[in-house]
């Protein structure tokens, strides 16, 4: 759409100094009815409707509306906020809400596994398990130290049919999270292909919608290409990543040693409010040692436990600067800065809330030993 604007207009003005607001004077803006038409005629914009079209198209809705039944306003929905309850991080805060498709993907070895079955485990849930044998993750599941009930809802299915009679009973239960590991292998039930938009649009369609919309929390491992280019999807077709409501990556960053959690999607601003990291970081994924659990620190603990320590390394500093002081006062502040060492900035700072705090003086004079220093640093006696 183009504009009425006269450019000649404008050009005038700005030559002409002609203010904006004396351009506007002309004009009644106090009739907020008649702005966009008084708009107009300055020829600044062009509306995309007036008043009575929009009063038209409404009217045409609500008829509409009224005579089919077939529509449904979200807005009229009295929907209850999304409120995560499964998994809590090592802050407390859960990672995943009922009503979801969550979405757990990384290259083989990046722990996802054991994050989903702490997972599951933790609230007693449901875990449909593809990839390994009863017998394989007992030895793995002793190691995790749960009650021996928090395992006892494990499925091994060995066929779609029998999946989906599965389905069909955990919709009749009451809300859980429910585990699936791994996607490749239960598209291969379907006979489907993974990187089929409609192959796995059906799987979304029969097995993990009908469940999310039960009120459970669906969640299934998948995995990504060694090295990959893209991060932000698992292999396959993409069509997953579009049919889920939460998607976290797990990688392993050999720089650091460590298994980094980032979050890949979030539809329904579960994470809203909380400290990320540059590239959507929520934190790192470990595994303690004695039970064998996977644990998530969260970025927000580790920035608060660094201010912590921050404050306690510079609390420390500035004491061991003052014992210094009082030992060797009066002392040049050149002289004393090389004797602390470390880093002169935090030397700079302790010096000023020293001072500040009426532990020392600073100016020209003396040292102990008679030479001149330009800035003397003088211990202060405080009295009590």
């Amino acid at each position: 759409m183009t504009s009425n604007f006269n450019y000649d207009d404008f050009d005038f003005m700005l030559d002409n100094e002609i203010e904006f607001n004396d351009y506007e004077e002309e004009y009644d803006y106090d009739d907020e009815k008649n702005l966009e038409l008084q708009l107009e005629e300055m020829g600044f914009v062009t509306p995309l409707y007036d008043e009575s079209t929009l009063i038209n198209e409404q009217n045409s809705s609500a008829k509409d509306v009224l005579k089919a039944n077939f529509y449904l306003n979200p807005m009229a929905l009295d929907a209850k906020p999304v409120i995560p309850k499964y998994l809590a991080d090592l802050a407390g805060k859960f990672m995943f809400a009922g009503e979801s498709v969550v979405s757990i993907y990384g290259e083989s070895g990046s722990r996802k596994s054991f994050l989903l079955q702490t997972a599951v485990a933790n609230h007693f849930g449901v875990m449909v398990q593809f990839e390994s044998s009863p017998i394989g993750l007992r030895r793995r599941l002793e190691k995790m130290s749960y009650p021996i009930a928090a395992h006892d809802r494990y499925v091994f299915p060995t066929s779609k049919n029998q999946l989906l009679c599965y389905v069909e009973h955990w919709k009749k239960i009451d809300p859980t999270i429910i585990g699936f590991d791994s996607f490749g292998p239960m598209m291969a039930l379907f006979e489907g292909d993974t990187n089929s938009d409609m192959d796995v649009q059906e799987l979304f369609k029969k097995v993990f919608h009908p469940l999310r919309d039960a009120g459970h929390c669906v969640a299934f491992l998948d995995h990504q290409a060694k090295s990959p280019k893209n991060r932000g999807f698992a292999i396959g077709s993409q069509n997953k990543k579009a049919q889920v409501d939460v998607a976290l990556r797990v990688e392993y960053e050999s720089k650091f040693d460590n298994y980094s959690l980032y979050i890949a999607k979030d539809r329904d601003f579960i994470y809203e409010g909380r400290i990320i990291g540059s590239d959507q970081l929520y934190g790192f994924l470990d595994l303690s040692a004695e039970p064998l659990r996977a644990i998530i620190t969260p970025i927000q603990m580790i920035a608060t436990d660094e201010l912590t320590k921050a404050k306690e390394g510079a609390k420390e500093r500035k004491q061991r600067i003052l014992e210094e002081i009082q030992a060797l006062s009066p002392i040049g502040k050149d002289e004393l800065r090389i004797k602390v060492g470390g880093n002169s900035g935090q030397f700079s700072k302790a010096i000023e809330i020293l001072k500040a705090e009426g532990f020392i003086s600073i100016g020209p004079g003396k040292d102990s030993k008679g030479s001149h220093c330009r800035k003397l640093i003088t211990y202060v006696q405080k009295e009590d």
